[in-house]
Parts: C-alpha cells; sequence; structure tokens
C-alpha cells in the first residue's frame, strides 16, 4: 500500500472516529438539561398538579397517593418489557391505566388508577417533552424507612 493511501485511509478513520463521538455527544446533551429548562419543568409539574399526588423531592413536593418519583430516571425503564423509559413515562402521563406502577405510598398502587386520564390536558406537546425529559433524570437512590 501506498504512503498516500495509508494517510488517506487515516484520514478516513479519523473523520469517522470524529463523527462517531459527535454523535455520541449529542445524546448525552439531549439528556441533559439547562437550569431555565429544570425550572420550566418544575413549574410545569406543579402546575399540571402532579404535586397533589406525587412525591418529587426536586420540586418540593410530597405527594403522598400516587408512586414517589425520585427515582422515576432509573426504575422507569424496567417497569414494561421491551418500552424505553421515554416511552414509559410518555404513557403514564397521557394514559394512567395502560400500565399501573405496583409501588405507592400506602402499599400497592390501585388499579385503576387515582390519576385522572385528563391530565393531558393541561399539558401542551412542548411542556410534555419537557416533563418527561425532567423525569428521565431523576436518579435518587430511594430512601428505605427504618
Amino acid at each position: 500500500m501506498k504512503i498516500s493511501q495509508k494517510i488517506f485511509l487515516s484520514f478516513l478513520l479519523l473523520i469517522v472516529g470524529v463523527l462517531l463521538s459527535a454523535c455520541g455527544n449529542q445524546q448525552a446533551k439531549e439528556d441533559v438539561l439547562s437550569a431555565a429548562e429544570i425550572e420550566t419543568a418544575k413549574e410545569v409539574y406543579v402546575l399540571a398538579g402532579c404535586g397533589a399526588c406525587h412525591q418529587l423531592d426536586s420540586a418540593n413536593t410530597i405527594g403522598g397517593v400516587g408512586p414517589q418519583l425520585n427515582d422515576i430516571g432509573l426504575v422507569a425503564g424496567t417497569r414494561q418489557e421491551g418500552v424505553t423509559a421515554e416511552t414509559y413515562l410518555r404513557e403514564a402521563i397521557l394514559q394512567p391505566n395502560a400500565f399501573v406502577a405496583p409501588d405507592c405510598p400506602g402499599g400497592p398502587c390501585s388499579s385503576p388508577s387515582y390519576m385522572p386520564a385528563t391530565i393531558s390536558d393541561k399539558l401542551n406537546e412542548e411542556n410534555l417533552n419537557l416533563l418527561v425529559r425532567y423525569l428521565l433524570t431523576m436518579k435518587a437512590q430511594p430512601q428505605i424507612d427504618q
């Protein structure tokens, strides 16, 4: 192989590596919310009434009826086989009885869910997307009561 071919192939591999690296960084950036997005997402969460039932420490809500959401970013992807965390959260908001979470503060969650199916009426598409992205960042380890 000629030196010019080796240089060309090395350059091509470098370009491919940079492009693949950029794709990975773009995904990471999409998973991170700005401070302004976090504040807006908290407002959406509270104004939609989510905090009336769900504990979410980062939004200063204590809930007490529905499942706590402090670690929902960790568990959402494990709730239904073959369903991503994002899809699960979106479905849980838009169709709360499609899958009822297993654990609520007083024991097993009720089926049908107490969550109103009209909660999505309070969210436009932009706010829904932001709320889902925000909830995906909730990855605190749950506290065990002693």
